[in-house]
């Protein structure tokens, strides 16, 4: 689970965003209009504030979040974590 100080650690990242998207479309927790709008954001912060946004529709999809960020960012959630 993550904390407000976790998510906003996470959006001031500089964390490499295109995997965690494509593993959120795979894995269908975007479908493609909300894939194509958050791919077209200019900064990974804003990118990320969209996938934070879109992670409220319910405990699966941020289990799946949570996965794929484990995964792709896991040095940058051991930090955040402290």
């Amino acid at each position: 689970k993550y904390s407000a100080s976790g998510k906003t650690g996470f959006i001031r990242s500089k964390c490499n965003i295109k995997p965690i998207l494509d593993g959120l479309f795979q894995e269908k927790v975007l479908l493609d209009e909300a894939y194509d709008r958050i791919r077209s954001l200019a900064t990974s912060q804003d990118q990320m504030r969209e996938i934070f946004l879109c992670m409220k529709t319910g405990d699966a999809c941020k289990n799946i979040f949570l996965s794929i960020l484990q995964e792709n960012e896991r040095f940058l959630i051991s930090e955040l974590k402290g």
